[in-house]
């Protein structure tokens, strides 16, 4: 039987998308997801199908413009080769496969198709008869009607086989496949028709989301064509309609539909997660107009060619390593290089894996004139490390630089921060404002972070810094104790940094958006014991910089978490290199001795 994968790009598809996913099961093994920047809830709800244990893959794509075609492409080789398909079935989510002509599954027509074939599913359009009536229930349970005929055009279903023999790409919208380049000579893929199977394309499911698919999916498909195009030029005509506050009408759609139940030939489902999920115009065209003039906005920093280096030490785990140097290497910034610091380890078995991969833009760096290297190696005009654990979002240096490079202040560090929760105990914290862009004095940031104890939710691994300050900075060597990362120690070389110890008048930028994923909620005890020993030794130094009662608080907070560790770390199992002994001699002294707030008396 033929292992199936539904491959889909969705784009603002709350109303539908739990009923398209549960529907696509009962007949797909798993489904791979991109989704295209939704403003609406379609994230939250797949985000809760994927944890309810549905075999749900999903992506984020950080493309604007309405890159159909290649998307889809990506999702088809990924289902092929990742996921071991033998069929994949590009669909979008208003479409659901269905036999209403026999009494066969689905599945059991699809596990028999030819897998060295490309096989054609005829269209038919459906749409809700009432547009708001049980707008929360499965939608192919809901009274609907039909096109008396199967609409023109098709989708295709692609043997993995086919694919891996021939090479070919896939049409935006799917209708077919094809040989060659776009705008060279294209010769279509032969396709099969598939018996009995048709998918019901439900287009139009009212007024709301018609006008909001409309609007966003115009925006983002001029952001890849321009205005002059044929792709998709229903799009504008439509566009011009809700422009002239025109009502599209159903029956532009489905001229002539006829009464039908589809509930005899699918399997029902029960909706957990599609309550309150009308579409808002207005808000989703807000939201589509913001992309794409914010990927303008990023197109002409790009177009400077500011160079990124991304440093990806290598602090003696291969595994951590090599994971980091693919969050590198997977960053869409342009213009790059990556230097590699063997800090800790074996710098020879990284260079020849460095040398295998064959990418010019990585450079190794062994020995005890390490940092002098990369000051001198390094052309980057920004500097990003990417530190062992970091997940960071392909886009992130782009989002940065832009960030960096766009403002009319003297912003030298841009610092990725989200809004996570955090138990009490956490190393973690975000800089929240309300607005989408803040900035800071850098000193006072530090003030902040040695008065909580706590270091931005992002890390290392979420800052961009410019170059002055890495080299300022000495490129943050003395941020590593025999080859650790000491995290609360860089964030002061990145704060205070400068002959006025931070307060020189260049700022630190934080972004209100988490590009770098990490589990916040489970923060090893040996991590936090580090950060202890750092936070006590950090605040003897630079405690005089807090009032009294700043430093008061960070104290009775040194106390605090000194119990709870003790509690965590169960009287010390677990502690490594005698750090448990270390930090309790330290606190001893601390209570035993003539130590004041602040400091030493």
């Amino acid at each position: 039987m033929n292992k199936i994968v539904l491959v889909t790009m969705v784009k603002n598809e709350a109303d539908i998308i739990e009923s398209f996913v549960r529907h696509s099961l009962t007949f797909a093994d798993e489904i791979i997801v991109a989704n295209h920047k939704s403003s609406d809830r379609t994230g939250e709800i797949l985000a809760s199908l994927s944890q309810e244990g549905l075999p749900l893959t999903i992506h984020e794509l950080h493309e604007v413009e309405l890159a159909h075609g290649l998307v889809m492409t990506r999702l088809m080789w990924e289902a092929i080769e990742k996921h071991g398909a033998d069929i994949v079935l590009p669909a979008d989510a208003d479409e659901f496969l269905v036999n209403t002509e026999t009494e066969e599954s689905c599945r059991s027509i699809l596990g028999q198709l030819d897998t060295t074939r490309v096989h054609l599913l005829e269209w038919r359009l459906y749409e809700p008869k009432h547009q708001h009536e049980g707008e929360e229930e499965f939608l192919l349970t809901r009274p609907c009607k039909r096109g008396r005929d199967l609409a023109p055009g098709q989708k295709c279903i692609v043997g993995a086989k086919a694919a891996r023999e021939q090479r070919f790409r896939l049409v935006q919208g799917c209708h077919f496949a094809y040989w060659g380049e776009p705008g060279g000579e294209m010769k279509l893929v032969p396709m099969e028709p598939v018996p009995h199977l048709h998918a019901a394309h439900f287009h139009w499911r009212s007024d709301e989301q018609y006008a909001s698919k409309i609007a966003t999916s115009w925006l983002n498909n001029v952001a890849k064509y321009t205005v002059h195009t044929p792709t998709a030029g229903f799009l504008k005509v439509c566009f011009d309609k809700i422009r002239a506050h025109e009502r599209v009408e159903p029956d532009d759609i489905l001229k002539d539909g006829e009464d039908f139940d589809l509930s005899p030939y699918v399997k029902g489902q029960t909706l957990r997660y599609s309550k309150d999920v009308r579409p808002d115009v207005l808000a989703n065209l807000m939201a589509a107009g913001e992309q794409v003039a914010q990927s303008y906005a990023e197109y002409k920093v790009l177009q400077r060619r500011k160079k990124a280096s991304f440093v990806v030490p290598y602090l003696g785990n291969w595994e951590a390593w090599e994971q980091a140097l693919e969050q590198a290497l997977g960053q869409t910034y342009p213009c790059r290089e990556i230097l590699v610091p063997v800090i800790r380890g074996d710098g020879q078995a990284v260079e020849q894996r460095v040398a295998s991969l064959g990418h010019e833009e990585i450079h190794v760096f062994r020995g005890s004139e390490i940092w002098a290297q990369m000051s001198a190696k390094a052309q980057g005009d920004y500097v990003q490390w990417v530190m062992p654990g970091a997940v960071c979002s392909p886009e992130q240096a782009v989002r940065l630089i832009s960030c960096l490079e766009s403002q009319d202040f003297n912003c030298i560090l841009a610092l990725s921060n989200g809004q996570e929760v955090f138990p009490p105990w956490s190393v973690y914290y975000d800089i929240i404002e309300e607005k989408p862009f803040s900035m800071f004095a850098r000193r006072e940031a530090w003030q902040n972070f040695l008065r909580l104890g706590k270091k931005p939710s992002a890390g290392l691994s979420g800052a961009m810094v410019s170059r002055q300050l890495m080299e300022e900075c000495g490129w943050l060597r003395a941020g590593f104790l025999d080859g650790h990362p000491l995290y609360f120690t860089i964030w002061r070389l990145l704060l205070m940094s400068g002959r006025d110890g931070g307060e020189d008048g260049r700022l630190l930028g934080s972004v209100r958006r988490q590009y770098v994923k990490r589990d916040w909620q489970n923060v090893n005890p040996e991590e936090w014991l580090w950060h202890q020993l750092e936070w006590v030794n950090l605040l003897e130094l630079d405690g005089a910089l807090l009032e009294e009662e700043e430093r008061e608080q960070a104290w009775q907070g040194i106390r605090h978490n000194w119990e709870l560790l003790g509690r965590r770390m169960q009287g010390g199992a677990g502690a490594g290199n005698g750090l448990w002994e270390q930090y309790g001699e330290m606190m001893q002294e601390f209570e035993q001795s003539d130590w004041q707030v602040g400091g030493k008396a």
